[in-house]
């Protein structure tokens, strides 16, 4: 069965986001642009671009967050208290007052994917 044999309208939500994660990641191994892998594969740009979107937005949404023991507050360069945070991995994180706890898991998130 070829791309253009699915009608990836009819597929079921779980299916549906399968076939184009499938077809994101082939677009990405083709190194061919986006438009250039739709059309010749039969496929809409808008809607691999939505898609595309939608799955990335999907993949942060799906973060998670872990207890990451710490020794404490120090002060910050700034000069006032902050938290650092040492990951497995050693990254630093410094979390100051007034942080956005949206910034912080997107942060996060890019951190996992590193």
């Amino acid at each position: 069965m070829t791309v253009t044999d699915i009608n990836p309208v009819e597929l079921e939500p779980a299916e549906k986001r399968r076939f184009w994660q499938e077809q994101i990641d082939q677009q990405l191994q083709s190194k061919m642009s986006q438009a250039q892998y739709c059309d010749q594969n039969g496929l809409k740009l808008s809607q691999f671009t939505y898609w595309k979107y939608k799955n990335s937005k999907k993949a942060a949404d799906d973060v998670t967050f872990v207890p990451v023991p710490f020794t404490g507050f120090r002060p910050s360069a700034t000069g006032g208290t902050s938290l650092n945070l040492i990951t497995t991995t050693g990254h630093r994180i410094e979390v100051c007052p007034g942080f956005d706890p949206a910034t912080l898991k997107q942060l996060i998130a890019v951190l996992e994917l590193s």
